[in-house]
């Protein structure tokens, strides 16, 4: 996958704000996996880290080693791969081969199905997943604010759990709620928003709609 921009036509300030030293590389970590492992739980990111850095990019700059491949999808996004290859030195890749994703904005369905999802033998290969949405999430359903509220249920939930997207993009939500592949095969979803929460939806996670604002779902 080629990438038209080079280190000199980066913007520095975006550059330099995208490092993170190694107290801020455990911390996302730590959030990413604990998150992962509580599905539904709401986590923060130290807000320092979110001013400076774009927003679903920050998944992938505490995760991302040398040559992994990973994939910034949609329009106008060669220079946040620009800037995530020259921080990690990750490689970028085709949808097909990153084993990282973000979606800072939204996604055709055409382009969300070339996203692995693993097989049988080698369900580690599969993406992982992190998704920019705007406006804040909840632990409750909402009927009557708008936005799109889901159950969840599975390992790491306790019973079963709520949350609610104030906004959620639909072809994701379509996703979450068909699971077209059996665990272990799937996608691992980071939610991400502008005031640093993270929210984990992993595979192994059964997701029903109470309600929702986001149109063509299914």
């Amino acid at each position: 996958m080629s990438n038209t921009f080079q280190l000199s036509t980066i913007d520095p300030v975006r550059l330099s704000s995208a490092i993170l030293d190694v107290h801020e590389s455990q911390h996302v970590f730590t959030v990413l996996l604990n998150s992962l492992s509580n599905p539904g739980t709401i986590y923060s990111v130290d807000q320092k880290i979110w001013e400076r850095t774009d927003g679903c990019a920050v998944p992938l700059l505490a995760l991302l080693g040398h040559e992994t491949p990973f994939c910034v999808s949609g329009e106008n996004s060669e220079e946040l791969t620009a800037i995530i290859k020259h921080v990690t030195t990750a490689r970028p890749s085709s949808l097909k081969d990153a084993r990282y994703i973000a979606i800072p904005n939204s996604i055709s369905s055409e382009d969300f199905a070339e996203i692995s999802a693993g097989t049988d033998l080698r369900p580690d290969s599969a993406a992982q997943i992190s998704v920019y949405s705007s406006g804040r999430f909840s632990t409750t359903a909402s009927s009557t604010t708008g936005g799109t509220s889901v159950r969840l249920s599975g390992p790491g939930v306790d019973g079963e759990s709520e949350l609610t997207f104030e906004h959620i993009d639909s072809i994701v939500l379509a996703s979450l709620l068909t699971r077209k592949f059996a665990f272990p095969r799937g996608h691992d979803f980071w939610f991400c928003n502008s005031e640093g929460q993270i929210v984990a939806i992993p595979r192994s996670t059964t997701v029903t709609l109470i309600n929702s604002s986001t149109e063509k779902v299914s």
